[in-house]
């Protein structure tokens, strides 16, 4: 029989096994996840073997005693750290060998080159016969098709190929006629790079097939494969746009499993004018951000064959600079570039320098000046100026290859060598083109194996440094870092063991939770599907008519005591379902809209043609709101009920004291001022001699309101405290039960964010509404983050859109926070009925550049800048804004951030520039009847809930506020 009292402290010897069992049975309460792990860890640390952790729970101690050990505790881990790395870099240094290059340079960082496939064959015989015709039908001379094709080869001389060279003259005379019946009405000359893209091979003619790191993709779009010019002309070329620079570690593509694949068509059936000697496809690999051209030591040739299995294996070499060597250096940085004098140009391109892009701009020069015309393959954005520049066409392949030696060959300075005097004269010089600091240059190596059908793999090697290999004694090293581990912090095997049966059982718990989880989910989402409920999207599916007959007598239709001759149907499918059969089968699969018709002629006006949607939404009006288009077919209604929200007694302000967040002292420790909105409300009631009962007070948003903008997983996420505390910016809260954080952190929140719904309800009402809280904008419908669980905005913006969708059709956002709005920018990015105005400052959080695509009015702030030109930009963008879209609603985010001293936003706008801010948003817009929705956002001094106040209290005093 074993005694307890001689047993282990240790964590895995359960003195009470069946407790556990007996206190489920009983029916206690289950435990949360994370109340249960903070108990667990307290009980780890008090009997865990590594020395002196007890300490830290100890009844016996003081609260200061305890401090002393976590500090000892915190020293010790410290020094173990910096020891065990300077004894790691002893190891590295005595036992093994490393390259002169970095060994541990991420292959990730090396960005992934573009690869652009073109085909020998530069003309289609689909397309040539196709213009040929067209040609024929041009013509005024009566001629067959064949001979149009003849001289459509001619098309080939463009490019550099091997062949039989024709007489210039008949290119002169083919191109008299293309001048005059091969143009279009609104070109002013013929048009060369637009008949040849359109006679090129297309893309999806012969790319059948992509994967990348293994995964088959659409070869067609803009993380795939589009069309770009080379100086082969238009070819097919991966990551065009560069968007694979830098990529993660389990993506950097470095192996031939993680590369990319692609499948050709090695048909020869379009074969009309091949420009090599070779069968198969031409595949250049070359920089995504230059001219793919071999000539300006850019780009690398290779070239698959036929009905073979080619593998490209590419190597890269990273050139790197210090941005600080500013002197004494043969070389350019990627800002140094030199701009075409073009405006349009400029407007259209950015622009950063190269060597290879550099050596293509002089040689477009030279041609231009010695030939007046520019090669339909060559770039527009290389161009310095457009002025008078055509197309080379046939007339002009005298004048080029008259001068092709010359632009074959470039020279970037001249060096003397005897027998070679005159081809230096002749070579092209280009003296300010020098190698770019900051480069990366690839080399490729192909092996090909005959197979079916044709293959080529690319790849970044990541074996591009030669590998070297030492022996080390692991009983070595295991002995000296566990050495170093015991004198620090008593470490043991024993340890090793606790701590591993520790995040075991909590991996194990947690794997649990989320099975558990999910059965529940899946038996709430059957009982929903049982349930009639409003909130359903119905499509239209039949229209049709009853009316009463005289024989008949009783046939008349009755409500509420009164007669009607006739009655509209509107029958509706719900959305969800796919087939009338399977509505059906549902209580809730089908609706039907009803419009009862007092006399014959409204029944008779109905029948010939008038629009039965729009007499139902008038006589329907307090009963639904409506969604729907011009087509019965496509027209869509969502049934709720509609509720005035006025009450003559209240101002349309909206406060409930629940906004406030109380976290046991832990808000504190916030930079945000978690009770912003209660001081506001106090001194508003001493300016404006109010009472508590003068503003509206919201109710809590439910699961299924939040579901209306939120997805379901983000809403989970909500109940782990890690992911709450990273969106709150407060770390400690991760180590808080999540049921204490819902009720003391996320219902707050819920409470703001409803607030926001009710001031938008109430602006249509009154004209206006404020919101002593809400304005979440860095939060989107799958994100959280910057103090902002709930989009608040975008929910707004939804059910606005659902339930007044005659009052509001389009809105604006005017975010004056000085943080950007990325979050609502992410949900509305392509909607065009939501205007987004932001003013913020550039150089603080968020940076979210791929949300700022979608403000459609920016305006990006430096540090600390003052009231002058603030206000400025703000009337500037005002107006802007409402030249480009008129809005039936604004909504007004008022960050208060923008405070000079704000130890967030960084700008420095004084307490009388945030009043005069305010007052020209809502004179602006209520001037021309707009309503308009202020929202708090964020405003991180103690000092911000005061201006505020003052703010309101002067629209007030202004008459803005009636």
């Amino acid at each position: 029989m074993v005694k307890l009292e001689s047993t282990s402290n240790a964590i895995w010897w359960i003195k009470n096994p069946k407790a556990a069992k007996e206190c489920k049975a009983k029916g206690r309460r289950k435990t949360s996840l994370g109340s249960a792990f903070c108990l667990d860890m307290a009980d780890l640390l008090k009997n865990i073997s590594l020395q002196g952790y007890n300490k830290l729970l100890s009844p016996d101690l003081t609260l200061g005693q305890r401090m002393i050990w976590l500090l000892l505790h915190m020293t010790t881990t410290i020094s173990l750290v910096v020891v065990l790395s300077l004894t790691w870099e002893q190891f590295v240094a005595q036992y093994f060998v490393t390259n002169l290059k970095d060994p541990l340079y991420p292959v990730e960082n090396v960005p992934f080159p573009a690869v652009s496939i073109c085909t020998n064959n530069r003309i289609s015989r689909q397309a040539v016969i196709k213009y040929a015709e067209e040609l024929r039908l041009n013509s005024p001379v009566i001629r067959p098709v064949e001979y149009f094709l003849e001289r459509l080869s001619f098309f080939r001389e463009f490019y550099v190929h091997v062949g039989a060279v024709v007489d210039t003259d008949d290119f002169v005379i083919f191109q008299t006629f293309l001048d005059v019946f091969g143009t279009w009405n609104n070109e002013t000359f013929f048009d060369t790079r637009r008949i040849m893209r359109m006679l090129t091979p297309s893309c999806e003619g012969f790319v059948l097939k992509c994967s990348l790191a293994n995964v088959e993709i659409p070869c067609f779009s803009r993380d795939a494969f589009q069309e770009s010019l080379t100086m082969y002309g238009p070819c097919c070329t991966f990551n065009m746009e560069n968007k694979l620079k830098k990529r993660h570690f389990k993506n950097r593509l470095a192996s031939s499993e993680l590369g990319l694949t692609v499948v050709l068509n090695d048909s020869h059936a379009d074969y009309f004018a091949p420009i090599l000697n070779t069968n198969g496809y031409i595949v250049l690999v070359h920089n995504a951000e230059n001219y793919a051209s071999v000539s300006s030591s850019n780009a690398l040739e290779m070239f698959p064959g036929q009905g073979e299995d080619s593998f490209l294996s590419i190597y890269a070499r990273v050139v790197d600079t210090d941005d600080s060597l500013n002197y004494d250096r043969r070389c350019y940085f990627d800002y140094e570039a030199q701009s075409p004098s073009n405006e349009q140009v400029m407007r259209t391109y950015t622009y950063a320098y190269s060597f290879p892009n550099c050596i293509t701009r002089c040689r477009i020069r030279s041609i231009i000046a010695l030939c007046r015309c520019l090669p339909f393959q060559m770039p527009l954005q290389l161009v310095e100026n457009l002025d008078g520049v055509v197309y080379c066409t046939l007339g002009h392949l005298s004048c080029i290859n008259q001068y092709k030696f010359k632009w074959r060959n470039v020279l970037t300075e001249r060096i003397i060598i005897p027998g070679l005097e005159r081809e230096i004269e002749e070579a092209l010089y280009c003296p300010q083109c020098l190698p770019s600091c900051s480069d990366v240059q690839f080399g490729v190596s192909m092996s090909s194996l005959p197979i079916d059908n044709f293959l080529a793999t690319l790849k970044v090697d990541e074996n591009n440094q030669t590998e070297f290999s030492t022996d080390i004694s692991v009983l070595r090293v295991f002995s000296t870092i566990g050495n170093i581990m015991s004198i620090f912090v008593g470490f043991s095997m024993v340890a090793i063991f606790e701590i591993l049966f520790f995040l075991t059982k909590y991996i194990y718990e947690g794997c649990n939770r989320i099975v558990e989880q999910n059965v529940i989910d899946r038996k709430a989402k059957q009982l929903e599907t049982n349930k009639l409920q409003f909130g359903h999207i119905f499509e239209a599916q039949q229209l049709h008519f009853h009316w009463g007959s005289e024989l008949f007598k009783g046939s008349e239709h009755n409500l509420d005591g009164h007669f009607y001759d006739g009655e509209l149907h509107i029958v509706h499918k719900n959305a969800s379902f796919n087939t009338n059969q399977e509505a059906a089968l549902n209580c809730n699969g089908f609706a039907v809209l009803a419009v009862l018709l007092r006399n014959l002629e409204q029944i008779q006006l109905v029948s010939n043609g008038c629009n039965p949607l729009k007499l139902a939404t008038n006589s329907m009006k307090r009963l639904t709101e409506r969604v729907h288009h011009e087509e019965m077919e496509s027209e869509e209604v969502v049934w709720v009920k509609r509720e005035d929200a006025r009450s003559a007694s209240k101002l349309p302000i909206v406060y409930s004291r629940k906004y406030a967040v109380r976290f046991a002292g832990l808000e504190r420790l916030h930079p945000f001022d978690a009770a912003k909105g209660k001081h506001i409300e106090k001194l508003l009631c001493a300016e404006l001699q109010l009472d508590g009962g003068s503003f509206y007070e919201p109710k809590e948003l439910s699961k299924e309101q939040l579901r209306r903008i939120h997805t379901r997983d983000y809403l989970k996420s909500l109940e782990w405290s890690m992911n709450v505390a990273c969106i709150a910016e407060v770390p400690v809260m991760a180590f808080v039960p999540n049921r204490y954080i819902q009720r003391s952190y996320l219902r707050p929140m819920r409470f703001q964010a409803a607030g926001s719904i009710l001031a938008g309800k109430l602006a249509l009402d009154y004209g206006w509404a404020i919101n002593l809280g809400g304005g979440f904008h860095h939060c989107c419908s799958y994100r959280g983050g910057g103090f902002c669980p709930y989009a608040d905005i975008s929910l707004l913006i939804i059910r606005l859109f659902e339930q007044e969708p005659f009052r509001v059709r389009r809105v604006m956002i005017v975010d004056l926070d000085a943080h950007q709005g990325n979050g609502h920018e992410r949900d509305f990015g392509n909607v065009a009925a939501v205007y987004i105005l932001d003013m913020y400052n550039a150089f603080v959080y968020p940076k979210d550049h791929a949300a700022k695509e979608s403000i459609r009015c920016a305006v990006e702030l430096r540090n600390h800048t003052e009231d002058a030109f603030y206000l400025r930009q703000l009337r500037r963008c005002l107006m802007q804004s409402l030249a480009e879209f008129r809005p039936d609603l604004v909504i007004y985010n008022a960050g208060t951030d923008v405070l000079k001293g704000d130890p967030l936003g960084n700008l420095a706008i004084s307490p009388e520039g945030v009043m005069e801010r305010d007052r020209l948003v809502f004179s602006t817009f209520r001037a021309l009847g707009i309503p308009v929705v202020m929202l708090l956002s964020g405003g991180y001094l103690k000092a911000s809930a005061g201006v505020i106040a003052d703010s309101i209290v002067n629209l007030k005093q202004k008459g803005l506020l009636n």
